[in-house]
């Protein structure tokens, strides 16, 4: 995550809790950072309950998820321009 935000984020309780986001995060930054948390929960969700716990590799897979989702809905929405610039850091990367 630190790789693709460019910056070093902070992986605690606080940094993941909504609305609560380091200081210094602005622009798509923040918007990434929000989706990666969503699916951080998510991921959890999913495993809730089960004896093991949730793996990075369950979180890249809602990302992907949320990705195609957003892709779809900007695309309907007319604004793959938009979708391009809040999404290009993680598009390098995937």
């Amino acid at each position: 995550m630190q790789q693709i935000l460019g910056s070093q984020i902070p992986m605690t309780f606080v940094t993941l809790s909504p609305g609560d986001l380091p200081e210094g995060v602005t622009g798509n930054n923040k918007y990434l950072l929000k989706v990666f948390s969503v699916a951080a929960k998510k991921a959890i969700t999913y495993k809730w309950l089960q004896a093991d716990r949730p793996t990075e590799d369950n979180w890249i897979e809602i990302i992907k998820d949320i990705h195609k989702i957003e892709r779809l809905t900007f695309l309907i929405r007319l604004k793959h321009d938009l979708y391009i610039a809040r999404r290009t850091k993680w598009i390098k990367c995937v």
